[in-house]
This record gives structure tokens, sequence and C-alpha cells, in this order.
């Protein structure tokens, strides 16, 4: 190994892209949910970061409680990788 690569410090980059879409409730209207918010960022999986960060912002400064929050990254599980195991029955 060089000297170079010796000496640079590890810099970890985010390993792909987060998209968050949040869906909340009006803040005039408590019964009402607004349209989603949708996010991106690129972010590091599984502990997310910066998705917690901004998710924090909008807790201590924006009055719309959340109600759901859908969040994507290549590498969470997809819908295709979850199969359906067959029943078993004993």
């Amino acid at each position: 190994m060089t000297a170079s690569l010796q000496n640079t410090p590890f810099v970890r980059l985010p390993n792909g892209l987060a998209i968050v879409e949040i869906l909340y409730y009006l803040p005039d209207r408590p019964l009402l949910l607004g349209q989603p918010f949708t996010w991106q960022t690129l972010d590091y999986f599984p502990e997310f970061p910066r998705v917690r960060m901004f998710l924090d912002f909008w807790a201590a400064n924006i009055d719309a409680p959340i109600r759901d929050i859908l969040l994507a990254h290549p590498l969470l599980p997809k819908k295709t990788d979850i199969r359906e195991l067959p029943k078993v029955l004993h």
C-alpha cells in the first residue's frame, strides 16, 4: 500500500438513494390528511442518519403530525424479495 493511501482518513460514502414519503395530518384540521410529502437524499443503510435527522427536524419545527412514513432504499428488501411460504398443517 502506498504512503498516500495509508495517511488518508477513511471516508464512508452513502450507499444509496433513500426516498421518504411522509403522510401527515393537517395542523389546522387534525382529522384530514395532507398531500404526501416526498423527499430523497443519499443515505447510509441501515442507520439512515440523514432521514432520522430530517424526521427529528420535522417533529421539532413542523406542526403537522406524521401519520405514516414509507422508506425506499436499494438495500432494503423489496416486495419481490418476500415470498409467501406454503402453509404447513400439523
